[in-house]
């Protein structure tokens, strides 16, 4: 199976300027924990997680304290992980899953030349992998 057949297809981006309150509110709107950061250009410059974001706060739980509030007023570029890994949408959820995997990361944004045309995460794999398996379908460790 191919990554651009479990992939979300042009996800939701930011761009550096965005401030950390705006992403975690579409973060929320959108039930989604990642946003691909797009420069000015539409090129994929970094990722941002909630994890980057409770990270930069340096805080445990993201619960909207008046000190959150005013912390969530600083923009992407403070929290955001430059140059992230990426895939192609020909690649395997197989090869996609390793990447995850060995790099400890929760997501890969999908990428045709520098553009995002989609992102898959942990839960898109996981997903994939239950469809195989109700298939009926099995595949040989690597």
């Amino acid at each position: 199976m191919l990554v651009q057949q479990v992939m979300t297809r042009y996800p939701v981006t930011v761009n550096v300027d965005t401030t950390l309150g705006e992403a975690l509110k579409m973060m929320h709107d959108g039930q989604f924990h990642h946003l691909p950061v797009i420069n000015r250009d539409v090129s994929l410059i970094g990722v941002l997680s909630e994890r980057d974001i409770r990270h930069a706060l340096n805080i445990a739980v993201l619960d909207q304290q008046p000190a959150q509030l005013t912390a969530l007023e600083r923009t992407v570029r403070s929290a955001m992980t430059l140059a992230p890994i990426v895939v192609e949408p020909n690649t395997s959820v197989w090869e996609a899953g390793k990447l995850m995997l060995h790099y400890r990361i929760g997501c890969l944004p999908v990428i045709r030349g520098e553009t995002v045309i989609g992102i898959i995460t942990r839960s898109d794999i996981l997903k994939s992998l239950l469809h195989d398996s109700d298939s009926g379908e099995t595949r040989a460790t690597p």
